[in-house]
Formats: C-alpha cells, sequence, structure tokens
C-alpha cells in the first residue's frame, strides 16, 4: 500500500519532497511542499488522490490524513493512572486496559472539544477488545464455515429504523436497538439452525474481553501508564490553548472513576512564560553588564574642537554613575535606561 500511494502524490504543486516507511500495523507517507503552500488547499488535493486507487485497496483499509499540525505541536502531555489502592466498583484494581478506556472515551472526547486542539493521540495501556475465537474442529462439526461465523456477528449487531407509529395526530419513531452490549449477548448469537435445534456462537467459538496488540509502551516514574499528547492546530496560540487543555483537564478529573486521576507531566504553558522573561530582561540588564573598568569611551571630535574638557567629562561621569564596581551587584532596569538616555544625549561619542 506505501508504494501506490506515494507514486500518487508525484507532481503535485509546490512538491519538494516524499518520504515513506511501512512497519507492522502502518504505512506512512510524508509529502513535503515548499515554504509558502497553502495547507488547506494542498490537503484537500493530497486527500483526492488515494481515491484513484481506494477499490484496490484491502478490504477495510482507510487512507487517512494526519492532523493540522507541526512537529513542535505536542503542547500538553498528560498521565492516566489510578491512585494507589484504588479499586474499581466492583472491588478488582485498575487494569491498563481500564486507564487506556477512560482516556479513549472519557478524556479524549472532551479535550477534542478545546478550541485549538487538532488531535488527542493515546500510547500505552491496551485498547479494549471483545474477541471471538472460534474452535475449527466444532465449525467442521456443525458444517459451518468461518464465514458463517462473520455474517451472523455483523447481521446481529445494528440498530435498525422500523418507520413510525401516528396516533392522534403525533408520530412516534420506532427503532429495534440490535447492537451486542457484553460477551453474554454475542456468545447467544444465533448462527444456523441444525435439525430445529439454533446453533450458536458460544458453541463454536469461545467468547471473551481481551486486549488489542500494540507496538509501544508508556511509562512514568518507572511505573507503566495511559499517556495523552494534545496537539496544537497549525496557526493557533500555544500558551492559550495549553491554558485551556489545562484547565478542562481540571473539570474532567473530577468526571473519572473513583481512584482514577490525569495527571499533567508537561505544559508548554511554562517554557513560553520563561522564553518571554528571558526577551524581557536578559536585554536590558545586558546593557550595564559590564565593570566600569571594561567600558572604552573613545571620542571622534569635530574639527578644530579642543580634546580637553567638555562633554567627555560629563560622559565619563555617566558611565561611572551607572556602571558597576567590581564585587558589586548589577544594576537595575532604571539605571539601564539613564545610562541609554546619557548616550543619546552625548551622541557624538562612538
Amino acid at each position: 500500500m506505501t508504494f501506490p500511494i506515494g507514486f500518487l502524490m508525484a507532481g503535485m504543486k509546490g512538491l519538494e519532497s516524499k518520504r515513506s516507511i511501512s512497519t507492522y500495523g502502518l504505512s506512512q507517507v510524508t509529502v513535503i511542499f515548499k515554504d509558502g503552500t497553502d495547507v488547506y488547499f494542498t490537503r484537500q488535493f493530497v486527500n483526492e488522490r488515494p481515491q484513484k486507487i481506494r477499490s484496490s485497496l484491502p478490504l477495510g483499509i482507510e487512507p487517512t490524513m494526519g492532523p493540522v499540525s507541526t512537529g513542535l505541536g505536542e503542547i500538553c502531555l498528560y498521565t492516566v493512572d489510578a491512585e494507589p489502592g484504588a479499586r474499581k466498583p466492583d472491588g478488582r484494581p485498575y487494569t491498563a486496559t481500564d486507564l487506556r478506556s477512560v482516556q479513549d472515551w472519557t478524556i479524549r472526547p472532551q479535550l477534542l472539544q478545546v478550541l485549538g486542539v487538532s488531535e488527542v493521540n493515546s500510547i500505552g495501556g491496551y485498547a479494549k477488545q471483545y474477541q471471538v475465537a472460534p474452535d475449527p474442529a466444532k465449525l467442521l462439526a456443525y458444517h459451518l464455515t468461518l464465514q458463517n461465523l462473520i455474517q451472523a456477528l455483523e447481521s446481529n449487531n445494528l440498530d435498525v429504523g422500523a418507520g413510525y407509529i401516528e396516533r392522534n395526530g403525533e408520530q412516534a419513531l420506532v427503532r429495534i436497538p440490535g447492537q451486542l452490549m457484553d460477551t453474554r449477548q454475542i456468545a447467544d448469537v444465533v448462527i444456523a439452525t441444525r435439525d430445529g435445534a439454533p446453533i450458536k456462537v458460544g458453541d463454536v467459538a469461545q467468547v471473551q474481553i481481551d486486549k488489542n496488540l500494540r507496538t509501544g509502551a508508556a511509562t512514568h516514574d518507572s511505573k507503566e501508564t495511559v499517556l495523552g499528547t494534545a496537539m496544537l492546530l497549525l496557526g493557533e496560540n500555544s500558551r492559550t490553548v495549553s491554558q485551556a487543555v489545562a484547565q478542562k483537564l481540571q473539570e474532567i478529573e473530577k468526571q473519572l472513576p473513583p481512584g482514577g486521576r490525569a495527571t499533567p507531566v508537561y505544559d508548554c504553558t511554562t517554557l513560553v512564560d520563561k522564553t518571554i522573561a528571558t526577551v524581557q530582561k536578559k536585554p536590558v540588564r545586558g546593557c550595564a553588564a559590564g565593570d566600569r573598568g571594561a567600558v572604552r569611551v573613545s571620542r571622534r571630535p569635530a574639527r578644530g574642537a579642543d580634546h580637553r574638557g567638555g562633554d567627555s567629562a560629563g560622559l565619563a561621569g555617566d558611565f561611572h554613575r551607572y556602571g558597576r564596581e567590581p564585587g558589586q551587584r548589577q544594576p537595575d532596569e532604571s539605571g539601564c535606561a539613564g545610562l541609554w538616555s546619557d548616550c543619546r544625549r552625548h551622541s557624538d561619542y562612538r
């Protein structure tokens, strides 16, 4: 799948390069365009290309595009875990599958509603699955095939509309909820009948709750955990969005099961605030950071002017006043402002 999809991306306007990677359960194609390219306009064209080969792709394969974000879009990382000794309402301890379910079905959908969040990625834990493991010998004994089992599960796991009933000028919609809710209902699905007796899924297969195969994990403080990452939408303010995500996490934590918690481990607001503070303070402090003895003042006097006395003495006095002796504290911003004012007043010195 990787090669035909990557081949379709050739010849696009503004294309600079492309690369791809194929690994277990993943085919990824990265297309790089020149700077200044309209992102949304280009994404539309990229999304149209795979439509040409959709019919030739394996059944169930659906190419999707990545989020509208950048490599620096990870604005907030948080962990989902349980407090020490916490247990579920049934008395059992929380498992990695339970924590991943909390992340996928409680936290992630609400964070996606925060303005400026493009995607929420989940790493770690196990994705919960209802697994049906057929027994080939039993299928053969009942003269059934694997396809019979699949069709029975698909046709019995649907919500069907049944029109409406009209009474007294009102319409009441009729709906037949047919989705399977637990392992018992899955095991009771009828596949076929033999001599008037129903053959159920539980007769030819083992039904259980298990976990999906995974290719990675996440740890925090040397313990396995579930890690969530909020991705910034391209062009949004990272500081504003990360603050909104942190506030939303506090609200979501009140809705978690007893003992569950969502703990931020990285928030780009801290980095942005420290960067802004550095930009504000360092240049101002650096204007007078040198010792008085390290300052050299030279004058290019006007033609015919006297080299003695006058402004040079005044400027030297200003540097002495705003400079610092060895071992003294660094001057504050007000002193620096006064020094710059004096330097502008003595503008003939370089």
